[in-house]
């Protein structure tokens, strides 16, 4: 079996290359994700943070900064461009319609590059620090302005089976 996995020097050798690119007359990189692109960023996100109660229009909002970047930033743009095009080839085949197991799988064989965790860190933050979807997602919010969790509910879980 072959090892897909995208290295940090290979995910950079493609931003140098995709500079080097950007950078020949009449041969300007592709701004921003196309169609293609934002439908297998928003699955990703959907697989890496998956809250059912949280339509996809939220994780839109949330990954809108994310292709503002990839659209003012050209370099951003393809090198987001290729680590999703990663996608398809460490899955040999076109990521965003495969499976869900095969979606995970392939996140997992990617999960240490740079791309994944551009991805990842940029979603977490955003989707976490905004109050209005926190009901949505389970969190009470913050406990320190009222003492801390030891005398709020550290202990209320009601998934966890009682032994």
């Amino acid at each position: 079996m072959t090892d897909h996995r995208l290295t940090r020097r290979g995910f950079l050798a493609s931003a140098a290359g995709a500079a080097l690119l950007a950078s020949l007359p009449g041969c300007g990189v592709e701004a921003g994700l196309g169609e293609t692109h934002s439908v297998a960023l928003l699955r990703m996100a959907r697989l890496l943070y998956p809250h059912e109660a949280l339509p996809d229009d939220v994780y839109a909002q949330v990954l809108r900064p994310l292709e503002s970047r990839a659209l003012d930033e050209p370099i951003f743009g393809a090198t987001l461009r290729a680590g999703l095009d990663e996608l398809d080839q460490v899955a040999g085949q076109e990521w965003r319609t495969a499976s869900a197991m095969e979606q995970i799988v392939t996140l997992e064989r990617i999960e240490e590059t740079p791309f994944f965790a551009t991805v990842r860190d940029a979603l977490r933050t955003r989707l976490y620090e905004r109050p209005e979807l926190w009901d949505l997602v389970g969190y009470e919010g913050p406990s320190a302005p009222y003492g801390g969790y030891l005398n709020r509910g550290f202990d209320d879980i009601d998934w966890l089976p009682e032994d």
